[in-house]
């Protein structure tokens, strides 16, 4: 049903649906779309506390490397501390990914399709770890086509395999490590791509052709990370080590569990990617006869088969299996252009997307009525922190002279954003760099306390007067989502 070969002819023809202009046209316009919805919609609990990373810069923080806070801090320097401040590299980041993308390939169908889900349309606003790391896998992902290229041709010349024992030049080497540095600077999932990596260098080329250049491309990147492990050391890893053992963490086998993971995959990004991840592996004959589409499996293939594995057995983050995706999307228009009944094919394709087009097309309204279109589960959760009114209720039962503290890290967040003193008690059971800086109540003569919980009274055992000032209450639709109580101590 499909040929696929190196030297294919890929150009596009006048009769497909976008031209390689109109695609660019259409990036433009969501990034103009984003740039001007940015400062309307809400903040995100996530975005507040980058924000608040980005207020106290370091080598490192607890729940993560540093780069995206050293984004924000960037733009925030330039636009101020405004939403639009906070998301404009976030924005302009997803532009050049989507550009670098459509370079992959001449036919831009897939892409088109991809640029209408949820996670470019609605997420692609927001700023979180993940953009950096997408924006440096998406540049690792061209270091690698080209690297694989010039593996490729050496490996092919019997001559340059005779007088060139070290085919790829040692700047491509450090252009590598830089790039795989950064990386890991923005999220540990980087260090992904040394397996994916490895495993190409091994299955398809002579070890002594790229074993000290990947050695030194590892050397490099720790060098760029050198602040980062700094970091990590003095903490005795506790921040890699939290990132590492919540991926490898299991809650059981569970099926239904990795149906869930699935649908919040199609949902977010489409089908595609899970549906033809078999198609892709058990027939690698196309791509490994192309060397630049060779990076695009490998980085594909072996994210897109631990994320099935860990779906069967825990809640995966939506989010994580992001970049395996950034290298499908050239494998599934291969998919396309190499099939003999390409009309059906890219039909099928098309209706992968439909679950996602929808969840946009139901969202539309989300930056006026966010939470009439989303499901939350109102035990536990605090997504009921970024309603707006409710924030605002809270902020006018508060006196922005009295410290308040919370054990809810995104409350303590958007305090501090709104100018209040805010702190996280150090006792509370997810940390973060606000119970780190382990402040103690006892130190003020007055206190406020913000909580959907029972504290223990220990706590706050040093104050002799205790009086319920306000509950607030989250009701959307009818339907209670969760309560705060702010409460007043005094000695």
């Amino acid at each position: 049903m499909t040929k696929l070969s190196q030297h294919e002819d890929l150009s596009s023809h006048w009769t497909i649906a976008l031209s390689s202009q109109g695609y660019l046209l259409l990036i433009f316009l969501i990034t103009v779309l984003h740039l001007v919805l940015s400062p309307w919609v809400p903040l995100t609990n996530d975005e507040v506390y980058y924000w608040n990373w980005a207020q106290h810069l370091k080598s490192g923080y607890l729940d993560g490397p540093p780069m995206v806070a050293y984004w924000i801090a960037f733009s925030t320097s330039i636009f101020g501390n405004h939403p639009f401040g906070i998301r404009f590299t976030a924005c302009l980041s997803w532009l050049v990914v989507l550009w670098v993308l459509g370079s992959f390939v001449r036919r831009k169908f897939v892409l088109s399709l991809f640029a209408f889900t949820p996670l470019i349309m609605l997420y692609g606003l927001h700023m979180g770890p993940e953009v950096p790391l997408v924006f440096f896998w998406t540049l690792y992902l061209v270091w690698l086509r080209r690297v694989n290229v010039i593996l490729s041709s050496w490996e092919a010349d019997p001559v340059s395999r005779v007088y060139k024992k070290n085919p790829v030049s040692a700047l491509q080497w450090v252009v590598g490590g830089c790039l795989l540095g950064l990386g890991t600077l923005s999220q540990y999932t980087m260090l992904f791509v040394v397996p994916c990596t490895l495993v190409l260098l091994l299955v398809h080329y002579r070890f002594q052709a790229w074993i000290l250049g990947f050695s030194g491309q590892l050397l490099i990147a720790s060098l760029v990370c050198a602040s980062l492990l700094h970091y990590n050391q003095l903490l005795h890893f506790e921040p890699f080590l939290r990132h590492w053992n919540s991926a490898l963490s299991s809650q059981g086998f569970s099926l239904s569990r990795f149906f869930s993971n699935v649908w919040m995959q199609t949902i977010l990004l489409g089908a595609a990617p899970m549906v033809l991840l078999p198609w892709v592996l058990l027939r690698p004959r196309g791509t490994s006869e192309n060397p630049a589409l060779n990076a695009h499996f490998y980085l594909y293939i072996l994210p897109a088969l631990w994320f099935g594995y860990k779906a069967f057995t825990k809640d995966v983050d939506p989010l994580w299996p992001l970049v395996a995706s950034v290298a499908f999307w050239c494998l599934a228009q291969r998919v396309i252009d190499g099939s003999s009944f390409r009309g059906a094919v890219r039909g099928f394709v098309a209706l992968m997307f439909l679950p996602a087009w929808m969840t946009t097309a139901l969202s539309v309204v989300h930056p006026s009525t966010p939470w009439q279109f989303i499901a939350r589960d109102s035990q536990g959760s605090e997504s009921y922190f970024e309603d707006p009114d409710f924030q605002h209720r809270v902020e006018s039962s508060l006196d922005p002279d009295v410290p308040v503290f919370s054990l809810s890290r995104p409350l303590t967040a958007r305090l501090r954003y709104r100018g209040f003193s805010a702190y996280q008690f150090s006792q509370a059971i997810v940390s973060s760099e606000f119970s780190n800086e382990k402040v103690d109540p006892c130190t003020f003569p007055t206190v406020l306390v913000a909580t959907n919980k029972p504290i223990p009274s220990a706590w706050v055992a040093c104050f002799n007067s205790e009086e319920l000032l306000k509950t607030h209450s989250s009701v959307i639709g009818g339907k209670l989502f969760g309560t705060l109580d702010i409460v007043k101590y005094s000695k």
